[in-house]
């Protein structure tokens, strides 16, 4: 597999974790790219991009470095929830994507870039590092409360706006996030907008 991407090198170090088996899966496919040189050990601070493989529930013990970016694999990642990753800059793709969408998005983040790439195998959302944040900081206070259950009169008290506005802000999320349902964004690992 040739790297058709920038020239520069790109260090990558795929975290064993709980699933060295899948890991080391990914690590051989990255080997077979030019400019990647591939690390299989837990982050020792000299890898421009992390890939590791989590489940949903333990996203949020993750702690990413400053100065490295950031490849999520998932298990059955909600398309909410892969969203949300994007909105902050990770790149999330389920263990069913294919080599070159793993690829794809370890160079990307090297670009400070992300993506998601759902369980059937389809980009859902793909941003470079010029764009500007997909999430407005109030979206980000709304989704917050969103998240724990806070119902809408209450946000809109909380943040001194009209019940309405708040409708309007979970309306832009749920579109921006791929939620049918404001169900849909209860449990999203949110802390991770401000990583």
């Amino acid at each position: 597999m040739q790297n058709t991407h920038a020239d520069t090198a790109i260090t990558v170090g795929v975290m064993l974790g709980r699933y060295p088996l899948i890991a080391r899966g990914i690590a051989s496919v990255l080997r077979e790219v030019d400019k990647l040189t591939v690390i299989e050990k837990d982050n020792d601070g000299s890898t421009t991009v992390q890939v590791m493989i989590v489940d949903e529930g333990t996203l949020s013990s993750v702690v990413p470095r400053e100065d490295c970016r950031l490849v999520v694999v998932a298990r059955d990642a909600p398309l909410p929830f892969g969203m949300l990753l994007v909105a902050a800059g990770v790149s999330c793709l389920e263990l069913s994507a294919s080599e070159r969408s793993v690829v794809d998005a370890v160079v990307l983040a090297a670009e400070d870039g992300c993506m998601f790439v759902c369980g059937r195998g389809r980009l859902i959302g793909r941003r470079d590092g010029s764009e500007g944040p997909l999430l407005t900081s109030r979206e980000i206070e709304v989704l917050k409360q969103a998240v724990a259950g806070v119902g809408f009169s209450e946000i809109a008290s909380g943040l001194q706006i009209s019940a309405r506005t708040v409708q309007k802000h979970v309306e832009s999320l749920k579109d921006k996030l791929n939620a049918v349902s404001v169900r849909d964004l209860r449990g999203l690992p949110v802390e991770w907008l401000t990583k």
